[in-house]
């Protein structure tokens, strides 16, 4: 690492039926975004953040540093599937160097899996006082490491090296607005495969989860591809059958979404009330979402804005603004590569 830090950063993610990037240069409090796109992938080769043929997504990301223009070949890789599992505790302050022996140690207590497959990660988040000695909390993420193997297999096979892995909800972080520090606010990625759910609360993320509900199975009711389904309920033949299905997908979602938030909320009697829900991913751009889920929830809803604070160079302004939330995790991403 250099004294002033790297000068560019690529935030990676292999979604299912596309691979997506995004290259940031320059100070991470305010970079410029010099490339980014996009490459579609056949049906079933991800599927719910899993690769099944890595080959074919090594061909895509080929494609893809070819077509966007993409310099650096160092990735921050973004994923989220159900063989990572984020989880909060509270453990004895020991020496820095002695964090990771004691997570090892205790993890069965906040993952009920075998841990011997498990690649262990984890975060201070803050120092509490306790009854005569002091605390620490931590975010604690367990992946498993097949699966991990498989990323990292694809990202040789396109000739890419990570720089780090991250999980895509906590990548989201970093494009938050500056009023993440005074309340509590609720993102709600809506990916292409798999849907996710992340309480931040004075800056500091407090529960990740996935969400079993997806815009792929939406538009696999309704018998179009993602592009299309963004853009289905302008359509005059369609609008009337597409409306009820995807306000009924939308209901679906508040009701996952509340009851994420019940159990956060459960024995808790100190924490703020939720000020804002934010939205990022392809299905942040459905008509109405935002109005549909204040409207079930009674919560301010609106579509998170990751590039803010970011210029953009020139040419591609008018390519990513209006899709700029598909692009959040990866903007996210390179953010922190550019932080570190």
């Amino acid at each position: 690492m250099g004294l002033f830090g790297r000068k560019s950063a690529v935030g990676l993610v292999i979604d299912a039926e596309e691979v997506r990037a995004v290259e940031l240069r320059g100070s991470h409090r305010m970079p410029t975004l010099t490339a980014c796109g996009r490459v579609p992938l056949p049906e079933g080769i991800v599927v719910k953040g899993m690769i099944n043929q890595p080959e074919v997504v090594a061909q895509a990301l080929e494609e893809l540093w070819a077509t966007a223009g993409i310099k650096d070949r160092q990735v921050i890789l973004g994923i989220a599937n159900p063989s990572i599992m984020v989880r909060f505790g509270t453990f004895p302050k020991v020496p820095e160097d002695k964090i990771a022996q004691m997570i090892r140690y205790q993890a069965k207590d906040y993952l009920p899996v075998a841990l011997d497959n498990i690649v262990f990660d984890h975060t201070i988040l803050k120092q509490i006082a306790g009854d005569g000695s002091a605390l620490l909390e931590l975010m604690l993420v367990g992946a498993q490491r097949d699966m991990l193997d498989d990323f990292l297999t694809t990202l040789s096979m396109a000739q890419l090296k990570p720089q780090d892995i991250d999980v895509t909800s906590l990548a989201l972080l970093h494009v938050l607005p500056e009023t993440a520090e005074e309340e509590m606010l609720v993102i709600v990625d809506l990916a292409n495969g798999l849907s996710s759910i992340t309480v931040v609360e004075k800056g500091l993320p407090r529960l990740v989860r996935l969400l079993s509900i997806s815009i792929l199975e939406a538009a696999h009711r309704l018998g179009c591809s993602l592009e299309e389904l963004v853009s289905i309920l302008d359509t005059a033949e369609t609008a009337e059958i597409a409306e009820e299905a995807i306000y009924g997908w939308i209901e679906s979602l508040a009701g996952e979404i509340r009851s994420s938030l019940n159990y956060y909320f459960q024995g808790k009697t100190d924490s703020d009330a939720v000020g804002q829900i934010l939205l990022t991913g392809r299905g942040a751009r459905l008509k109405g979402i935002t109005e549909q889920l204040e409207m079930n929830l009674d919560i301010p809803t609106r579509i998170l804005r990751p590039l803010d604070n970011i210029k953009v160079a020139s040419g591609l302004y008018p390519l990513i603004y209006d899709i700029a939330p598909d692009f959040a995790v990866s903007i996210g991403l390179a953010r922190r590569g550019l932080k570190e």
